[in-house]
Formats: structure tokens, sequence, C-alpha cells
């Protein structure tokens, strides 16, 4: 039918070469409109129409433009007189109470050697930042740059300023080289030198001064909430300890970020295009110069640095993504989105890869403050978790001597890497699931769209979750009750007590009604036995049978003779004694019956041999397993026909573990919750879909709870709006951020209408329009939380212009601005939303190539970037829908499910690391009907 295969397609190498992200804002109404509607696609100009512009944030210090004086750099005489410094002499006199006098003395008494170029430059500003730049590639590795400066009549000794290790980055001025900026405060004069070296001296060396200019005001309050999408939050400057922003339902929290606006960027300046890159880690960095800067004097020397990065040095911008200053505040750097994996200039040859947060000062020999550390862990953890990125080991969070020939960022800093990264990863919290919900039916499990030309229904299955509950007996000891399934062969499950006293085993045979005809004994010297299990098969003849452990450790098999009694027991092991846990599971799909056993919280498959004893070996499941109270095994769950494993932890949830047929369990989903309250839980052995389970109160009481089983798409469900030109139907999750999930068409007009969900299930049958324009489109699938800010987005192809977008919700029923993920898409003819196809944080993009049928996987990196394509199908031509369903089958892994021509709907379920399992067949799609 269809294979799963790896490899690159040459065709998907061709598009992800050209993968780019752009913000654009459409700013356009609808005439007359009296609802709030969406930025719709933007190449029509005469139906695009834009989201209602959300509040203005509150003020902001106006943009300041600074003022740079570049001086060149000439040739020094070397027998020059040497300037003077300001260094105690003993000979000083006071000249008052307390007061001592500093005579002028020579800074340093030898001669520049031959070589040296040097320049001084007045400087005015109070939070003046200077650089040397040079003509870009002339210098050497070598070059030595030096600076100082002078206050009123004293300068200052000569401090090295490193050359800066930052690539250029495309902005629209001349592209230099030159030193890192540095801080010299409020002083009247600056002088740089360049010292000769082996290698040549730069061409055209210039000293810059800026004076980044006075603030006009700040803006009042604390940190306020969420900015848009792609932009910072508005957090006040009241105190140098801001509140943290409120948290979108992220798994890790993101720490209060100071805008741009907020210190002061003149934007005038940036001329660089905001590019985008994959994140796989970050690189810290010292901005170097003073440590000795107030709080107030921090949006200055920021503006310093900017200007210098975007003028001087001629990059458009500043380098760093982040800046974080001595009092823990964390600021926002370089333009594009602070959740979006733009491309700094501050390690050459990373920039693409790595995001840059530079903590403010020089800590070659002074201490980094613990407020700083504190605050770049924060920025890291959650930086990285939005783009998928999980710990924050020494290959992730580097300092930028490791990749560049530098001693940034200073040996006090560099130092504190590894608490740095400890914090950070401490921080982040579990892995955030941003799949798109597509939990229609509030049943649990994920359901499709069927549209067709009379209405659009939702797929679901025909029974699902728990159904009914009824208490059918009392006076059970729960801690001896023995779940042996259909014991006697009248197709109703049975129970066994042992008596403790007498040893005698008794059955309590089901009855069709649910309930208990007379109890038998079928045994005597049961006594002997600790634990004893069954349910199952397991020598091969069709009837269920008993495994019963001794005191002294042997395992003995009780076969089943399918009428209530025994054939002949055997000893089948020994040692079975450091078992906690055992728990027949069934045949693993291959004739083979097999149990799980758990010893020291480890917990192992043995298989059977077919004939009553074990095959050799055992299989390791998995470690953790001492958390569990409970572990039986109720046979399959899921309808895949391989057997399942149930699990109640300490807290009373319960767990279904979905196996995968050779002994492992491939991940779990939680069917359940406070069953802490029961003495035991054991499957029925009910034939049919689903399971029940029994379980015995503190009180003696007996339960019967009915599992209906997981998702499927078997029944239809109207949801009462109308297919009429309706060209598409969408589940976009909760979009308007009221907890139900909602649904969305697209009409043969271009208008998209939100049909909100209700409390009951249901969809608002008018719906509301939120968009036109979107005609233009060749398919709209929702994209689940692409951004990682807790708020779900939709993607829409463009084959006409070979273009991707991601259309950001608001969380509020509009949208954010929409970004450009790829372009040269004309060679797919299908997208879909995938979620965690590979098993990481953040989701991907599948897409199927037109022509061949081949099925292509984009690895997304949280932040709206695609990473290189590969081949993971062929054959899908034949589907005529592909849909990123999530997780049906309950393995805790996404699945695909897609409608073949003759309407079937096949199930393609995930492993996990990008590839797939054994597909099936699980419903049929109504006449006439598209799947979406």
């Amino acid at each position: 039918m269809i294979s799963a295969t790896t490899g690159v397609s040459t065709m998907a190498k061709r598009w992800t070469t050209v993968l780019t992200v752009l913000a654009v804002t459409v700013t356009s109404a609808v005439t007359g409109s009296t609802t709030a509607v969406a930025a719709g696609p933007a190449t029509r100009a005469a139906t695009s129409v834009a989201p209602r512009v959300a509040p203005a944030p509150p003020a902001v210090p106006a943009p300041v433009a600074p003022e740079i004086d570049e001086t060149p750099l000439e040739p020094v005489d070397a027998s020059g007189d040497a300037p003077t410094a300001s260094v105690p002499s003993e000979a000083g006199a006071a000249e008052g109470p307390g007061e001592q006098v500093l005579p002028e003395v020579p800074a340093d008494d030898t001669p520049s050697p031959e070589g040296t170029w040097s320049a001084t430059s007045p400087a005015t500003g109070a939070t003046t930042v200077v650089g040397v730049t040079w003509d870009l590639g002339s210098a050497g590795d070598d070059v030595v740059v030096e600076v100082r400066s002078r206050t009123g009549t004293v300068w200052t000794g000569w401090s090295d300023v490193h050359a800066e290790d930052a690539e250029p980055t495309g902005g629209a001025g001349e592209q230099r080289d030159g030193t890192e900026p540095l801080f010299v405060g409020d002083v009247d004069e600056v002088e740089a030198r360049i010292l000769p070296g082996t290698g040549p001296t730069p061409v055209d060396p210039v000293l810059v001064v800026v004076d980044p200019g006075a603030d006009s005001g700040t803006a009042g309050g604390g940190a306020g909430g969420a900015g848009g999408l792609g932009r910072s939050t508005t957090a006040g400057l009241a105190t140098p300890a801001a509140a943290p922003a409120a948290a979108l339902p992220t798994a890790t929290t993101r720490p209060a970020i100071y805008s741009r606006a907020q210190w002061g960027a003149d934007e005038r300046l940036m001329t660089w295009t905001p590019q985008t890159g994959n994140v796989v880690g970050a690189v810290v960095h010292h901005t170097a110069g003073s440590n000795d800067y107030t709080a107030d004097q921090v949006p200055a020397l920021i503006r310093g640095i900017y200007a210098y990065h975007a003028q001087s040095r001629g990059w458009g911008d500043i380098g760093y993504n982040f800046l974080v200053d001595k009092y823990g505040r964390i600021w926002e750097g370089r333009a594009g989105g602070i959740d979006r994996g733009i491309v700094g200039a501050h390690a050459s040859g990373v920039n693409s890869q790595r995001f840059g947060v530079s903590v403010m000062g020089n800590f070659d020999a002074a201490q980094v403050s613990g407020a700083a550390v504190d605050a770049v862990s924060s920025v890291i953890a959650w930086k990285l978790d939005i783009h998928g990125v999980r710990g924050a080991g020494g290959s992730i969070v580097v300092g930028h001597r490791d990749v560049g020939q530098t001693s940034c960022p200073g040996a006090t800093l560099y130092a504190a890497l590894p608490q740095i990264r400890s914090l950070a990863a401490a921080r982040q919290g579990p892995v955030h699931d941003r799949s798109l919900r597509r939990d229609l039916g509030l049943d649990g499990y994920p359901d499709l769209v069927s549209r067709t030309a009379t209405g659009v229904s939702m797929l679901t299955a025909t029974a699902s979750g728990w159904g009914q509950t009824r208490t059918v007996g009392s006076g059970w000891p729960g801690s001896r009750v023995i779940a042996p399934g259909d014991w006697n062969g009248d197709g109703s499950p049975d129970l066994m007590i042992v008596d403790p006293a007498s040893g005698d085993l008794w059955l309590y045979p089901g009855t069709a009604n649910g309930g208990w005809a007379a109890k038998q004994r079928i045994g005597v010297g049961w006594g002997v036995a600790n634990l004893i299990v069954g349910g199952h098969d397991w020598n091969g003849d069709d009837t269920t049978d008993l495994l019963m452990r001794r005191h002294d450790g042997t395992l003995w098999l009780y076969p089943g003779n399918g009428r209530g009694g025994f054939g002949t027991p055997r000893q089948v092991g020994t040692g079975w004694n450091a078992m906690s846990s055992i728990a027949m599971v069934g045949d693993l799909g291959n004739g083979r019956p097999a149990l799980v056993a758990r010893t020291g919280g480890n917990l192992y498959t043995y298989t059977g041999d077919g004939r009553g004893g074990f095959a050799s070996g055992r299989t390791f499941v998995g470690s953790g397993w001492d958390v569990m109270t409970t572990i039986v095994g109720p046979g399959d769950l899921n309808d895949d026909g391989l057997p399942d494993v149930v699990a109640r932890d300490v807290q009373g949830n319960l767990w279904r573990y979905v196996g995968d047929g050779a002994g492992r369990l491939l991940g779990r989903s939680q069917i359940g919750h406070q069953w802490q309250g029961f003495t035991a839980v054991h499957p029925a052995g009910r034939a049919g879909r689903g399971e029940d389970f029994f379980a015995v109160g503190a009180d003696g009481a007996l339960h019967r709870y009915s599992y209906l089983g997981g998702a499927g798409f078997t029944r239809a469900v109207g949801t009462g709006i109308s297919g009429s030109a309706v060209a598409e139907a969408i589940a976009p999750g909760d979009w308007n951020g009221d907890g139900r999930p909602d649904l969305m068409t697209r009409r043969s007009n271009g208008d998209l209408f939100l049909h909100a969900g209700t409390a009951t299930g249901s969809f608002a049958t008018s719906g509301t329009r939120v968009g036109t324009g979107w005609e233009v489109m060749t398919q709209v699938i929702g994209a689940g939380d692409w951004l990682g800010t807790g708020v779900p987005g939709l993607l829409a192809f463009q084959r006409g212009t070979g273009q991707i977008w991601l259309y950001p919700g608001d969380g509020r029923g509009g949208f954010g601005t929409r970004v450009l993920i790829a372009q040269g898409a004309q060679f797919l003819d299908r997208i879909v939303s995938a979620g965690h196809w590979r098993g990481g944080a953040a989701p991907d993009l599948v897409a199927r190539e037109a022509g061949t049928g081949r099925l292509l996987l984009y690895p997304g990196n949280g932040g709206a970037r695609l990473g290189a394509a590969s081949v993971i199908g062929t054959g899908w031509d034949v589907m005529s829908s592909i849909v990123g369903a999530g997780d049906v089958d309950g393995d805790g892994r996404p699945d695909l499910v897609a409608t073949r021509s003759d309407r079937s709907i096949v199930l393609y379920p995930g492993n996990g690391s990008g590839g797939f399992r054994t597909w099936r067949t699980i419903a049929t799609a109504p006449s006439g009907a598209s799947v979406s």
C-alpha cells in the first residue's frame, strides 16, 4: 500500500534552501463591518483584511537619537611626549581637611612603539560608549587595541579592547570590522591606539565615540502582560527588579523582558531586515567596559551599543538578542521578535543557530552578580523551551570563547556558566504539548471533520472513554480477589477468592446480567500461594490459565480446562520472589503469551513459549515503576491487535500503556484519576471493544467500570453548520480562548468564519466572519501552538505563489501578525500539521510532493522555522486527505489519518521518532465527504 522510507528529496532540498521568515502587518479593514476580522491573505490588496489592532501598550520613552563622533587614527611619532594620568603620588600634599591632591604624573612614560596609530576625541555624554572600527578583513588576528579616557585633567590607564568576533549581518550601511563597544561613562576625552603586531595594520581605523543621549522619561507601572506575537512584553522601569510578566500557559515561564521601546531605541537606525534561523543553543557574552553604571544609565548604555553596532559597524541593528544588566533585568536586543529564532550578530559562525545573551559589564576579574546569573538562566530556559530545545548542557549553553578567538565572556562569568546551565535546566518544565487539540466532541479523544454539500459533521468514536458504572457486590476482600477472565467458558467474566483460613479456592461465576451465580469451590491447598494472576491463555489451548507463585519463589502454571476447572499443574519457574508485581498481558500478536514483572522499580517482559513455559531471556521495559500500586494486563485497548498495560500510580491516576507487540511499551495516556481509594483493580476480561475493570472499595464494595475504548471515527455527528458554499472545514483548536474547541469554515468567496464551540459540545451554526480574501489559499489547516505562546494558529498554503504562512491566533478570536514560514513550495500539493512527529518539543510539518506522492517531513524549530526535509513515505498520492489527528491510538505519540479514494479511513501510527508503525483501516468516510 504505502511504504515508509527514509532519505532526502531533491525537490525538498530545493525548497528548504529558500525558507525564510517574514513578519507582515496588514492594516486594511472591511468597510461597514461590525465584527473584528482577521489578517487574511495579503496577496490581493482589495480583499485583504487585517485583525483588529490591540490596544496600545503603556507609554514608553520617545526614541532617542544618538550622537556619533568618528575620528580617524593616525600614525604616532614615537618620540612624542606621553600624556599624563591620575596616579596617587607619595609627594601629594593635603591642602584641606581630608582632601588629598593627586598631581599629574606620567601614566606611561614608555613612548609608543614604532607603528602605533592613535586618535583622541572629545566626549560630552554622560554615558559614553566607544569603539574602534576598520575596513572589513584588513586586520591581522593579533591586532591590539587600547583605550583610555580623561576626566578633567586626569587620564586613566590604558585598557585592552578586544576585536569583536561577530560576522556581518547585512545592514544597509558599510560593513566594518572593529572592537567590542566599551562603556567609559561620563568623561571629557577618549584616546585610542592600535599597537603594532605581526599581522597587517588595520586599514582606515576610526575611533568611534557615541553619546546615546538622555532619556526623555520612562514607562510607568510594573511589568505588563504579554505583548503581541513577535514582540516583547511592556514592562515598567520603576525598580531594578521588575515583576515577571503574566505568563501564557507554556511549560517554562517567560521572565519579564524590557522592550526596545523601553530603552529608547531609535528604529530609524535599524537598516537590517530580520532573518530567522534555527535555535539549538545560546552563547553567553559580556559587553566589556565599566561595571560602574547605575540602573538609570542602562537604557542609554544599550542605546550606545545599538548605535555602534547599527551604524559604525554597519550591521543595521544591535548584535545581541538579549542583554542582562547587573540588577538582573533582561532587555530585548535585536529586533524581529523575542519569541522568534532571529539571527544575531554576536558570534561568528553560529549566529543562525544560537541566540546571544550579553551581560552588561566586564567580568575578566569582577564577579558577576547573582541577580544577573539568575536572569541569564531564566531567559535561556524560556528561549530554549519555546524552540523545542530540552536541557541546557555544555554543548547547548556556551561562552563566546568556546566558539571564537576571544576571552569573552570574561573569566568570572565563564566560571559561572555551570551554575547558569544548572538553573536553566531546572527552570524548564515538562514538555508542553504544542500539538493541535482535535477533541471536538469533548470526550477526551481526537476527532475528524467531515464536509459534504449538505453540512459539516465531526467524525468521532461510536463509544469512547468510560461508560456505565455499577456496584455488583459487597464484602469483597480486595487483596485476595483474583481476576481469571472467563474461567468457565460461558462468555461472562468471573472472579476467584482464596480463603486464607482453609486455603480453599472459590470461583464466583459471572452472569450475563452482570451478577453472580452461586460460588463453587474449585481447589484446596492454595494457602501456599502469595500471588496468583490470570486472565489470559498461557499454554496455547485458547482457554484462560492461572500462574501461581508459592512462598518459596517457584512459579506454577495451573491451566484452565474451559469448564471452570483445571488441567494438570506444573512448575514453570524459580526465583520469582524477587518480583513485587506480576501481570499476564496476553498474546503479543505472534502466538506467544507474555507477562510483565517488576523488580526494584524496573519492569521486564517475559515471553512464553506458547506451550506453558518461557522463551529464553527477558525484555527491559523501563524504570520508575515503583510508583505504581497496580499493574494489570487488560489486553488490547486501542484496537491495534496488540496487548496493552494499565497501571495505577500512588496519586490514583490510571494510565494506559500501549504495547508494541515485541514486549515493549510505546507510551502512555491517562484514562482515569482518583482511583487511589480502591484496594484492588482488575481487568474483567470481557469480549468486544474496550474492557471492564473490577475495583474493590475500602468498604468491600465491588464496582464494575466499563472502559469503552479510545478514539475512533465510526460515527458522524452533525454540527448544524451548513455545507453550502463551504470550501473547507477547519479544526483550529480553542480559537477564542474560552476553553472549548471551535470550528472554522472557509467559504468559496474567501470569507473565513469562526463557529465557536459551546459547553454542550455543539457549535455556533451561523458563525462570525473573522477574515476575507482567503480564496487565494489552496489549503488552510489548524496549526496548534507553533510559536510556543500557548495560543493556536492556522497554517495556510498558497500554492500559486509557493508560500506557506503561519497565522497565529491572539487567544481572543482574532489574529496576531502573520509569518511567512516557507516559499518556493509550488511542488507540494498538501501540508499537514503533524505535531511533535519526531518526539521533540516543537511541532513539525509534513507535506506531500505533487506528482511523486512522496511524504516529506520538515522538522520545526519552535519559532516558525523549518529544517531540511526527509522522505518518510511513498505512495501517498492515492490519499484524498491527510490529517495530523494527534494521538489516536493512545501511545502518547502523534499519528496521521488518511482517507483513500475508496473512502476508507486509515490510521498511520507515528513511532515518535519521525516514522511510522503498522497502518490499519479504522473507519469509512461518509459518501461524498471531504475529511479534514
